[in-house]
């Protein structure tokens, strides 16, 4: 079983321990959640979804990822600045991000623990550490390749790349038959 697959599978027992109900689209949900690895917002799980749910609203998109925060299995991470939020459900903890200042891509660096430096932190301060984020800005690779060969910047994520569907980068070993697998640009930034 795929660490992807067992995160779905996870993610289904807490639901239903709690008997909340696995209709369908909150199935597709959970499944995306758990294996996408590009942090897609609210948005981008319903416009990617609702080709094959087109009934579905996006208040049902809300309410699971809002119950799935409230039971701590995604990350919310808020970009007020850009008036989005994005979510991690493949690593439901804080962890650090690189994240592009220009195509706004969100990839989870494998850095090793924070817990020493947070640690130290909590010791030198006195402060008893609930939480943390680490966001690290940059350019990505993709990014600086295209400002080295002038070339315009990419299109914002969060434009469509094939009519009706969006780019969100799910896992290899675990991806649908209708998520993208024609080397799409990572999951969008949806702009306000």
């Amino acid at each position: 079983m795929s660490s992807s697959d067992a995160r779905l599978s996870h993610l289904m027992a807490v639901l239903q321990g709690r008997r909340f109900r696995l209709t369908p689209q909150r199935l597709a949900i959970l499944r995306l959640v758990a294996r996408s690895d590009g942090h897609p917002s609210i948005e981008e799980i319903y416009e990617h979804l609702r080709e094959d749910f087109p009934t579905m609203s996006i208040a049902t998109v809300y309410k699971t990822v809002t119950l799935l925060k409230e039971l701590g299995e995604v990350l919310e991470l808020s970009f007020p600045e850009e008036g989005v939020k994005r979510y991690d459900g493949a690593k439901p903890y804080p962890h650090p991000h690189l994240i592009c200042v220009r195509c706004r891509k969100i990839l989870d660096p494998d850095l090793g623990s924070l817990t020493p430096l947070v640690e130290t932190a909590a010791r030198r301060t006195g402060f008893r550490i609930l939480s943390h984020r680490l966001d690290l800005y940059g350019l990505c690779p993709e990014c600086q390749a295209r400002e080295q060969g002038g070339e315009d910047a990419p299109p914002a994520h969060g434009t469509e790349t094939d009519g009706n569907r969006l780019p969100i980068r799910l896992s290899g070993d675990c991806a649908p038959p209708h998520a993208p697998g024609d080397g799409a640009e990572p999951t969008p930034w949806r702009r306000p």
